[in-house]
């Protein structure tokens, strides 16, 4: 059963991606980026975006963008279309693959996730990464990962239960579209394709799920962007927000509205040509510049 629900997802996912990209979006922004394909640790690569008329060792402002696909489906190619948005604007992105479910756990994707931030660091002349000025996002379960690792870098502790001892460079904003992460749904999500990783599921789950994660630190600053349109995840990431507002962790919330398009689950990653998207898109960067999106 599990086998059946992993395969059929990532040939779904796999379907959905080739649709998106009829009709000449395969070339969206195309001529704008160039794109370097690096090898960031064994069995794993990222992809390096840059604006094509900038200098290839130039310091950029990074963005890492990490990818949803609900932790089993999906690739860095996903996020291909906001990626090259972002770089066309003036940034380095940053976009990885990374260990999914059910071959492997969250918290092994949390290790490459810093070792991306490693090498950022590491490679920083070569690649003209500016890391006083790196930054992330990420959508749905990508999300959920990417508010893990800003509770991970403000905790030695969580660290050390992450099994993350990395040298990583600092994220100075974060920036999550239609994020998921609450026991709940991680446990409806995730049961039936935990296999041998869910010896101690209570355990597994406390150590992943945000409504436990942000008891335990401080946050950096999170701008956390949904849409009604989003059917089911919207009332997951209200429920995060006023999670977030319980703990008292200061951070930015806005529900965006369609006007030509319904916005449906991570709508700015998919089509960042539409106007929608260049709101929300261009929110995300205003924050990432100046500390509020609007």
């Amino acid at each position: 059963m599990k086998n059946y629900i992993v395969s059929s997802n990532r040939m779904f996912q796999d379907f959905l991606q080739k649709d998106r990209l009829k009709n000449g979006r395969t070339e969206l922004y195309a001529g704008d980026v160039s794109i370097k394909t690096v090898t960031y640790t064994d069995g794993y690569s990222l992809d390096i975006y840059r604006p094509k008329n900038a200098p290839d060792n130039e310091p950029l402002p990074v963005i890492v963008d990490i990818h949803g696909g609900g932790y089993i489906a999906c690739s860095k190619e996903t996020n291909i279309m906001q990626s090259r948005w972002f770089a066309k604007n003036g940034y380095c992105t940053v976009t990885p693959d990374y260990p999914l479910l059910p071959e492997n756990t969250i918290p092994q994707a949390l290790r490459c996730i810093f070792k991306v931030l490693e090498f950022i660091k590491n490679n920083a002349q070569q690649y003209g990464f500016d890391t006083d000025n790196v930054f992330m996002t990420g959508d749905s379960s990508g999300a959920h990962m990417t508010l893990i690792a800003a509770a991970l870098q403000n905790s030695m502790e969580l660290r050390a239960q992450y099994g993350i001892s990395s040298d990583a460079v600092r994220i100075k904003r974060f920036a999550v579209t239609c994020p998921v992460g609450s026991a709940g749904l991680l446990t409806g999500i995730l049961r039936p394709v935990l296999g041998k990783h869910a010896s101690d599921e209570i355990k597994y789950f406390r150590s992943i799920s945000l409504s436990d994660l942000v008891s335990q630190c401080s946050y950096p600053d999170i701008f956390i962007l949904t849409s009604e349109d989003d059917i089911g995840i919207h009332y997951e990431t209200l429920h995060l927000h006023l999670l977030l507002n319980a703990a008292n962790i200061f951070h930015f919330y806005k529900s965006y509205k369609g006007s030509t398009h319904k916005l449906e689950h991570v709508w700015n990653v998919l089509f960042p040509e539409w106007d929608e998207s260049q709101e929300a898109n261009g929110d995300i960067l205003r924050f990432f510049e100046t500390g509020k999106p609007e």
